[in-house]
């Protein structure tokens, strides 16, 4: 669809999409405000369910949900970028940090991946445990 050619339209779709109020998005396209309350929202209703200003809205927001949308892969892209920054401001843990940020959000915190292709761990839950508690769990 791409920008309305009534001005005032378009203006009344982005303010709305970016406020979330028709009246304040129709008083900001210019609409005359010289009107009782109840003249201005007969004459918001009717801008609002005009057809094509109602898609222009769900255009517009629909390209507001993907530059807000957050997935594994962008936030694994982001993790990405930090270790690379950690490492080139010369910071190991943070490039740890990173790395382990990305490994819990695939999953691989719960798990240990075994070379072992006949007996391999289904899910191992690991214990850091000290020298004398071992002792005395191995006998």
């Amino acid at each position: 669809m791409g920008q309305l050619k009534n001005h005032q339209w378009e203006t009344a779709a982005q303010v709305f999409v970016s406020t979330g109020n028709k009246t304040e998005a129709y008083r900001q396209a210019g609409y005359s405000t010289n009107m009782t309350d109840k003249a201005i929202s007969t004459k918001v209703h009717r801008v609002f369910n005009n057809g094509v200003v109602l898609g222009r809205v769900a255009e517009l927001q629909a390209e507001q949900a993907k530059l807000h949308a957050v997935t594994i892969e962008s936030l694994t892209a982001d993790l990405r970028e930090d270790r690379a920054l950690a490492y080139s401001v010369k910071n190991p843990s943070a490039a740890v940090a990173a790395v382990m940020g990305m490994a819990k959000l695939h999953g691989f915190d719960k798990q240990i991946i075994s070379a072992d292709p006949i007996n391999p761990p289904s899910l191992i839950n690991i214990a850091i445990i000290d020298s004398k508690t071992a002792k005395r769990l191995n006998g």
